[in-house]
This record gives C-alpha cells, sequence and structure tokens, in this order.
C-alpha cells in the first residue's frame, strides 16, 4: 500500500551545513525548532536544497561578508546574458532574465545543399556573419552563449576567432540538440548558464589578480597587500578595490578575528568596490600566500 507523502512547513536551527558539489546539492542539518503539530520538535533533521527552491532564512545578525555574497548572488542572477541557438541558416535569439528567456528575434539565411560545396560555405559564412553582428548589437551583455548542434558550434567557433577576435573572449560556445526557440530553452534547462556565471566570475577574479600581481612588485605600486598595510589605506580613503580570499574570511570567523568584516563594512559604506576570491584557480593560490588580503589604491600612499 503506498502513503503519499505531505508538505509541511518546518523550521531548522542550522548546526551542520555541507555542499555537495556532485549534485549541486546543499544540505542542511539541525533541530526542528517549529513546524505543524504532526512534527515533533527537537528531533533532527535535513534540509536538501536545490537551485531554484524558495527558502526562508533568519539570522540574528548578518555580518559584512554575508550581505556581501547575498549582493553577489543576487547580481549573478541579473547578469546580461545574451543566448543564441542556431543550426543551418536559422537561429532565435533570446536575453536571460529572472523570469526565463526573452525571445528577441529570428536570424535566417538560405544556405545551399552541401552537394554545392562553394555556395554552401559561403552562404554559411554569411549566416555567421548574422550571428555575429547580432552579438555586437548588444555590447553592454556581460557574456553571449552560442550553441548548436553537430559540428556548427565548433565551425562558428573558429569563423569568430577569424573574423570577430573582439568577441571571443565574451562568447561561450555551447553544444545542444537543436536550435531555433527550442534551443533556447535547451540552454536554461541543461544548466549551462550556472556554469556560465561560475565561469565568468572565475576569470573576473584571475584578471583583477593578474593586475594586482603586477602593482604589488612595483615599488610605490598602486596596490598594498597584508591587513595592516589594507587598514592603513582604509584610513586615508585610498582603497579603489579591496580584495579577500574566501580561506581568509572562513579564517577569521573561526578565530573570532573582526578586522576583515570591518574593513569589508568600511568599503561598503564607502562605495568602494570588493572582490572575494572563490580559491578554486592558480592566482587565488599565489594570493593566499600573501596573506589573502590586499587592495588596489586610487592614488599612491607611500613615496617612491
Amino acid at each position: 500500500e503506498r502513503h503519499e507523502k505531505d508538505t509541511v512547513l518546518i523550521s531548522v536551527k542550522a548546526e551542520n551545513i555541507e555542499f555537495d558539489k556532485t549534485v549541486d546539492r546543499l544540505r542542511v542539518t539541525g533541530n526542528i525548532v517549529a513546524g505543524p503539530e504532526t512534527v515533533p520538535t527537537g528531533v533532527t533533521h535535513t534540509l536538501n536544497l536545490k537551485t531554484g527552491m524558495v527558502v526562508t532564512l533568519q539570522k540574528i545578525e548578518w555580518t559584512p561578508s554575508e550581505l556581501l555574497r547575498l549582493d553577489e548572488a543576487s547580481k549573478a542572477v541579473r547578469s546580461k546574458i545574451l543566448l543564441l541557438a542556431i543550426e543551418d541558416g536559422h537561429g532565435a535569439i533570446g536575453m536571460l532574465r529572472d523570469y526565463g528567456v526573452q525571445e528577441l528575434g529570428e536570424i535566417s539565411e538560405s544556405i545551399s545543399g552541401k552537394q554545392e560545396e562553394e555556395a554552401h560555405e559561403s552562404d554559411t559564412i554569411k549566416f555567421f556573419h548574422l550571428v555575429a553582428k547580432a552579438i555586437e548589437n548588444y555590447p553592454d551583455i556581460d557574456r553571449a552563449v552560442v550553441a548548436g548542434p553537430g559540428f556548427i558550434r565548433d565551425d562558428f567557433g573558429s569563423f569568430l576567432k577569424d573574423k570577430y577576435p573582439k568577441l571571443v573572449d565574451k562568447v561561450a560556445l555551447e553544444h545542444i540538440s537543436a536550435g531555433g526557440n527550442r534551443g533556447l530553452q535547451e540552454i536554461v534547462k541543461r544548466g549551462i548558464i550556472d556554469r556560465i556565471v561560475k565561469e565568468t566570475k572565475i576569470r573576473i577574479e584571475m584578471q583583477f589578480l593578474e593586475k594586482f600581481f603586477v602593482e604589488i612588485s612595483k615599488d610605490g605600486g598602486l596596490a598594498v597587500r597584508g591587513i595592516e598595510e589594507v587598514m592603513e589605506a582604509s584610513n586615508m580613503g585610498a582603497i579603489d578595490t579591496l580584495v579577500v580570499s574566501n580561506a581568509r574570511l572562513k579564517k577569521s570567523k573561526i578565530e573570532g578575528i573582526t578586522e576583515v568584516e570591518t574593513l569589508i563594512k568600511d568599503i561598503r559604506d564607502m562605495k568602494g568596490e570588493i572582490l572575494i576570491i572563490s580559491g578554486s584557480h592558480e592566482p587565488s593560490e599565489q594570493f593566499e600566500s600573501l596573506g589573502g588580503i590586499g587592495a588596489t589604491l586610487r592614488f599612491k600612499i607611500k613615496n617612491d
């Protein structure tokens, strides 16, 4: 005999939190503190949270770094990502929105059959130009995802490197089973967007750290490292971007050190930029070896 499961609303006091990257799931374990009469309180329960689930989170106090993470997460959702699902001679254009995909239009070009080799190649190149021009029509996007079945993705990638090299870093190439509006929906359903947002953040981190290391290596460069130098720069109003490693943040919380949180609050209050380094690439390891905290400066604070 099958018993249907009832859906109930409960509150759990989080005591252990684990993130499983393999299934993209957050496991929150703790005692039940509130719920319907049929659910006993004080019993240990685990919530398996997935992307898209609606959860109410209550905290007595939010630290500056936690508020920053929430702000970053909301901005990531609002990233301007252009979607193009293409097939031979046809493509659909869409923009990622909070509610899903906004269909913007279509691209089409009549392509000769493959038996007419020269004409087929010439028509395909014309079509690829239309796709590239469509991307150029949206200069303020964060990323463009161009996806298609078969070899069209790779062929367009080669075309882009040759004819539109300035677009290469902005375009992510993906494989889907079909082009058109159906392909736009497939891009979203397959989790491609989540990966693109993550890759974009890593690229931003690496590019920033590359510039940071250059400035640190200079005498009187526009960067400082270490908690003392960063606090001095903050007191002078010299910080342009504060950069902190995720590991440094965690260590500070465990040890009860408040200076890093104070810096984050001060920089946010002054409308400065803050970058939290994830720690999942080589430059982040180098940054961690320098103390895991630094800043780029608006002006020099040391004499040459």
